[in-house]
């Protein structure tokens, strides 16, 4: 977790990722070659917690190394 933030006196307060997963792959149509281009990537779904009343969780940090190429497509995937 990269912020979180508590609002009054905390005790016993808890925070955690549960859980993290990718987002379905997608597929397009490169504009340079007019190829169809599938495995798109397009982002992560996480499940968080929070242990306490008035707390909240800010930011996710995470970090992901892709192989593959950049292409550019016709319509915005996202």
């Amino acid at each position: 977790l990269s912020s979180v933030y508590d609002q009054a006196q905390s005790i016993d307060a808890g925070y955690a990722v549960d859980d993290w997963r990718p987002t379905h792959f997608e597929s397009g149509t490169d504009v340079v070659t007019n190829a169809a281009v599938g495995n798109i990537f397009t982002g992560v779904d996480v499940d968080l917690a929070v242990r306490d009343t008035d707390a909240y969780i800010y930011r996710v940090g995470y970090n992901i190394t892709l192989r593959g190429r950049i292409v550019f497509t016709a319509n915005t995937i996202f």
